[in-house]
């Protein structure tokens, strides 16, 4: 139906467009999709002034990410703090944090993988647990950059300082240190108040910021054979479960003044210490876009298909407060009205649609695997009960007119990746790898044309579509308030990530 609906616009599209072209007159929303739409459209480009995917500034609010969770854990901050989290995933997400006055942790913010399987399972597994990470922040506040890990629920804790100023671990000194993958560690060991006995790690050489194919299984694997003996009770240390990963910023105090956290990049993932570290990359803005003021010059279209007549009207629109985050979202809201008297029979759907042109950075990459898609998106107007609604949603690449073909009036698609996806009659968000993607089928040949032209890309369209079959009269009725929304559109390229050290 998909295929079906979309050929069906493009074929319709291309005989309007002729047409306008011939007669020199484009009206309406047409305009926008029309290669003219280049010299209006104003797409805001600049991504420290877009939303994220996922933001909260609530105490313990958190972004969820598959299995992993981003959350802002301020679980000691003295009055009037103020701390918020923006994530797109548990790679790349950022806080930025007002505590002060405090002389311990006021804040843990950070991203959680859960491992939940016995420690001598990981610890005798051939692939051992790495981990790789990229950050960057001020050195001037009062806090640590570490790693936590979790056993027992919260018996235990391992703490693997990487960074850190103007404080100090648990145990007040080292009571012994340790060499571990050729790094020298100061070891401290203590319990906080009611908390969990806790065994922490500093590096002699301090500072890292950034690292690949670090083992934390080595770290465990070197209390185990201490044998160590804290914890309640002075109770052995005794095959515990390895419930989770965690790394973040333990915030004392930024002294008044509100501090960003960046975390660039973060995985962890089972691999073997004999092969090479795996690249560092970092993902880079293609395409990103929250409509606060890029429509009307020039940013979206909707569209309605059927199988026959009558045909269905709708309005573009742009929902100023409605989107995530209070930022705006585009809508396209349909009138299905004329179709209650002869229903679709075959298919039937509608959806609302942005482009970018030019794209603020050149593609440099035909793996599929290197794209990463993010937008937010609604339905208005369902009938009474319906909460959720089959759609799709579609993201294509093109090269400028008449690149391929000296005659076409029309930007050439080189690559079509399209989905299925639940929309919701609430804003939800979305996050889709180039993997979790496939290519269209209506679009012959589009991965070789992709590898042939990626370079000459210079124009992008997602669109998210409500599906017919069932057909949309069930789901929304024959109406004029029907409607789909999109907002906080991000496209990004995976690129090699940049190293940094102190």
């Amino acid at each position: 139906m998909k295929r079906k609906m979309r050929e069906a616009f493009l074929r319709q599209e291309q005989v309007w467009l002729m047409n306008a072209i011939r007669s020199k007159s484009i009206p309406g929303w047409r305009f926008l999709r029309s290669p003219l739409c280049a010299l209006a459209c104003l797409i805001l480009l600049i991504p420290g002034a877009l939303a994220w995917n996922c933001d909260t500034s609530d105490q313990f609010g958190s972004c969820v990410d598959g299995t992993w969770v981003v959350t802002q854990d301020v679980w000691g901050a003295a009055s009037n703090w103020q701390q918020r989290l923006c994530s797109d995933s548990h790679s790349h997400w950022q806080v930025v944090a007002n505590l002060k006055g405090r002389q311990w942790v006021g804040s843990y913010p950070h991203a959680d993988y859960p491992v939940n399987q016995a420690l001598k399972d990981v610890l005798s597994s051939s692939a051992p647990l790495m981990g790789a990470w990229d950050a960057s922040y001020p050195k001037s506040d009062k806090f640590d950059f570490a790693y936590d890990l979790w056993l027992n629920g919260t018996t235990y804790e391992v703490m693997i300082w990487l960074n850190w100023d103007k404080t100090a671990p648990i145990g007040g000194s080292p009571f012994t240190n340790a060499i571990i993958d050729g790094l020298t560690y100061d070891v401290y060991e203590g319990a906080g108040g009611s908390g969990p006995h806790c065994i922490s790690f500093l590096p002699r050489n301090g500072m890292m910021d950034t690292g690949t194919n670090f083992n934390l299984c080595s770290i465990l694997a070197w209390i185990d054979t201490l044998k160590w003996s804290g914890g309640p009770g002075g109770a052995y240390w005794q095959n515990p479960k390895f419930n989770s990963v965690q790394l973040g910023w333990e915030i004392c105090d930024t002294f008044g003044s509100a501090t960003t956290y960046t975390m660039n990049y973060f995985n962890v993932y089972y691999g073997k210490t004999n092969t090479a570290a795996p690249a560092l990359t970092m993902e880079q803005p293609i395409w990103q876009a929250n409509f606060d003021n890029a429509f009307p010059s020039g940013a979206g279209y909707g569209f309605s298909a059927r199988d026959g007549a009558p045909a269905a009207t709708g309005v573009l629109s742009t929902n100023r407060l409605g989107g995530v985050s209070n930022n705006a979202a585009i809508a396209y809201t349909v009138d299905l009205s004329p179709w209650s008297s002869s229903p679709p029979v075959s298919y039937s759907g509608f959806g609302v649609g942005a482009n970018q042109i030019p794209l603020p950075n050149p593609l440099t990459s035909a793996d599929q695997a290197s794209y990463r898609i993010y937008f937010s998106a609604k339905v208005r107007g369902a009938r009474a009960g319906v909460t959720n609604v089959p759609g799709s949603v579609d993201l294509t690449f093109f090269v400028p007119t008449g690149a391929l073909i000296p005659s076409n009036a029309a930007p050439t698609a080189v690559f079509d990746l399209t989905t299925s996806l639940a929309l919701s009659t609430n804003w939800q968000s979305y996050k889709f790898d180039g993997t979790d993607m496939q290519i269209a089928s209506y679009l012959n040949g589009a991965q070789s044309l992709f590898g042939q032209y990626v370079a000459q890309v210079n124009q992008m369209q997602l669109q998210v579509a409500v599906q017919g079959r069932p057909d949309v009269g069930a789901l929304f009725g024959y109406d004029g308030n029907c409607a789909v929304e999109i907002g906080n559109i991000k496209v990004m390229q995976m690129v090699p990530g940049v190293l940094r050290s102190e």
